[in-house]
């Protein structure tokens, strides 16, 4: 599997990337599956992406994201899958278990566009 970065606000997915302080990350390449939780507060929205980068993440999880840092992670080679709202361990469950990411999770207002997708076979929210 791959390393999988979720910001939380208390147990749940932060509402929004850009001013979320702490990030989990979950690392479940071996049989158990590894967090740690990291403080990204402070930092830039670039420094963000770098610090994405050098925490070797895959998949990132999140809610509201602009469109400028969400184009800079995917220019990475990071999946992300926006406009998320849960709870953490509840999302996380579903992703590890290949289930699709889909409006059950969306954020009030985007889950129409995330059935469109889906229905539409644009996006399959899948973990590959």
């Amino acid at each position: 599997m791959k390393k999988i970065a979720i910001t939380v606000w208390q147990d749940r997915i932060s509402p929004v990337f850009d001013s979320s302080q702490w990030l989990q990350v979950f690392d479940a390449s071996g049989e158990s599956v590894d967090s740690r939780l990291e403080h990204i507060g402070d930092q830039s929205p670039l420094a963000r992406v770098e610090r994405l980068k050098d925490l070797d993440v895959d998949i990132l999880i999140c809610g509201a994201i602009t469109r400028s840092l969400h184009m800079a992670l995917v220019s990475s080679g990071m999946d992300v899958y926006p406009f998320v709202c849960g709870d953490v361990n509840t999302v996380l469950h579903d992703l590890l278990q290949n289930r699709k990411i889909d409006s059950r999770f969306a954020m009030p207002g985007y889950g129409r566009q995330m059935r469109k997708r889906n229905r539409r076979g644009l996006r399959d929210r899948r973990v590959q």
